[in-house]
């Protein structure tokens, strides 16, 4: 499915399958996804599920799954959001977030994808407000390259377990910051590598990476 130039477009309770991308919202779109299973696109060189370029696009209760690529790819100065959005069995990373775009997740369920569950790089923002990142074979979030993580429970409980790599990684003059809601918990805690958050630069800032992650470990210190 090809969205270009288009305004106002919704997809709701389609199964989609195969191709090359899934779906794709593009040239300054406003795309709506609802209740859609986008699956299988396994098509060289791509095989993405959901593709926003140069758009903005919402995904309400969607299930992105069985990609051999990412996930959901945000990218050229996008944006997304998720509610209650399941981005799980992909090849690649469950959502990459690239080119000064930024992807939202209230609540977001990304798991058992290839690489890293959330890759965030090139001055992108990646915020999540409720859901669960887990069993993905690499890290849980790597936010690289000038980029931005906000990993908060205001809205329920979020979990970040079970990857193959840390939790959360933090590298080149990025910016993560945890809060803890009160009382839907934040964790970032449990059979990750360790540390949970691990800050792999000098120049770095982690906001209440040492108080605000349910007990996990980290190597990071509190900006002064």
């Amino acid at each position: 499915m090809d969205i270009e130039d288009s305004t106002d477009v919704t997809l709701q309770g389609l199964t989609i399958n195969g191709g090359d991308v899934g779906v794709f919202c593009g040239d300054l779109s406003v795309c709506r996804f609802k209740n859609n299973t986008i699956q299988n696109a396994t098509a060289a060189p791509d095989g993405v599920g959901g593709w926003v370029g140069r758009s903005r696009a919402s995904f309400d209760g969607d299930v992105v799954q069985h990609n051999s690529g990412q996930g959901v790819n945000v990218a050229n100065g996008s944006t997304a959001y998720g509610s209650n959005i399941q981005v799980n069995n992909n090849g690649g990373p469950g959502i990459n977030i690239v080119g000064g775009s930024l992807f939202m997740g209230d609540p977001a369920s990304i798991q058992n994808n290839g690489t890293f569950g959330v890759r965030v790089v090139n001055h992108s923002t990646f915020s999540l407000f409720a859901g669960a990142i887990t069993a993905n074979a690499g890290s849980g979030v790597t936010v690289r390259g000038a980029s931005e993580a906000n990993i908060q429970s205001v809205e329920g409980p979020i979990n970040i377990s079970n990857n193959g790599g840390n939790g959360v990684q933090i590298h080149d003059l990025s910016f993560a910051v945890f809060l803890s809601g009160a009382p839907p918990p934040l964790t970032i805690k449990g059979n990750n590598t360790t540390p949970d958050v691990n800050c792999f630069q000098l120049s770095y800032s982690a906001q209440n990476a040492t108080t605000d992650i349910g007990g996990g470990t980290t190597n990071c210190t509190e900006p002064l």
